[in-house]
């Protein structure tokens, strides 16, 4: 049997609020896309002044077998850290290129 105008028009209606719930989570994402960007930018600065200060503390540390461990392992989790920034840096920008050119 054919569905009455009633079933019809109740669907319709669902469609219709699984469509605003849909484009409302869409528009909070490409927000917080816009939003991780940001803080990818704020993050390099903070950064940028950071691994510089590893740097020059590492390089005026007196010669020694301590302090060239000391000043090893710092630049190693400083590399490591660099390493992750990067890979996230180019992840948020991706997204948030994409995002922008739909």
């Amino acid at each position: 049997m054919a569905r009455t105008y009633a079933e019809i028009k109740r669907d319709a209606n669902s469609i219709a609020a699984d469509l605003t719930q849909i484009r409302s989570r869409l528009i909070q994402a490409i927000a917080a896309f816009a939003s991780v960007s940001a803080d990818v930018t704020t993050l390099q600065g903070k950064y940028g002044t950071w691994a510089a200060d590893v740097d020059a503390y590492a390089a005026a540390l007196p010669a020694s077998t301590q302090n060239d461990t000391l000043g090893e392992a710092l630049k190693a989790e400083k590399d490591q850290l660099v390493a992750e920034f990067i890979t996230l840096k180019n992840q948020a920008t991706s997204y948030d290129t994409a995002v922008k050119a739909v």
